[in-house]
């Protein structure tokens, strides 16, 4: 039996009315939307594990080129352009992406009072600062040595909205929260997007 010819270009004129019928553009019938449209699959895109795309983040903060980010965080260069496009977090300057600081804040999950809480900062040196109370909390779990808490009693650090969280660095609390709460690194950090 004879297989009937397909008529592409018929084909791809009805696809391209059908869309302007619903008021779509001509990039969304063709399935690349551009920055700010949405996909009109019926089958919605699965959602990026937030542990790449931070990942993809982190490559492109460092200098590095979309193709190389996208391939060291196992994604398609196609998809993390799109994210730094809708969500405006980057910008193309002289041939390179570059995250726009202003527009970045943090999320990080620090301990405090006794208890594990979220908090996002906008505020570079304090995000640094999470990350090396981070890092001498980590270090002091794996090595039992309190001694590299000590530079963090009495500290401070303030959120977004004013809050002010003391760090906790009471050892036996430490040692609690490390085994109410077994979470990986990526999970006690990540960019989060503001809203302009």
């Amino acid at each position: 039996m004879a297989r009937k010819t397909r008529d592409y270009r018929l084909e791809y004129r009805r696809r391209l009315e059908r869309a302007g019928r619903r008021g779509l553009s001509k990039s969304q019938a063709r399935g690349h939307p551009k920055a700010g449209e949405q996909s009109i699959r019926a089958k919605a895109r699965a959602r990026l594990r937030d542990a790449r795309l931070q990942q993809g983040l982190r490559a492109i903060r460092k200098g590095g080129s979309l193709a190389e980010a996208s391939r060291s965080a196992g994604l398609s260069p196609e998809r993390l352009r799109k994210y730094l496009t809708d969500h405006k977090i980057a910008r193309k300057h002289d041939g390179r992406w570059r995250l726009i600081k202003k527009r970045l804040r943090w999320e990080w999950a620090i301990f405090t009072e006794g208890t594990m809480v979220f908090i996002v900062v906008g505020d570079p040196a304090t995000n640094s600062l999470i990350g090396s109370y981070l890092n001498a909390v980590r270090q002091f779990l794996n090595t039992n040595d309190a001694a590299v808490l000590k530079r963090f009693q009495n500290v401070s650090v303030k959120d977004v909205a004013g809050r002010k969280y003391r760090l906790e660095t009471n050892p036996n609390t430490l040692y609690r929260l490390d085994l109410a709460e077994r979470e990986t690194p990526e999970e006690h950090y990540k960019f989060a997007i503001q809203e302009m």
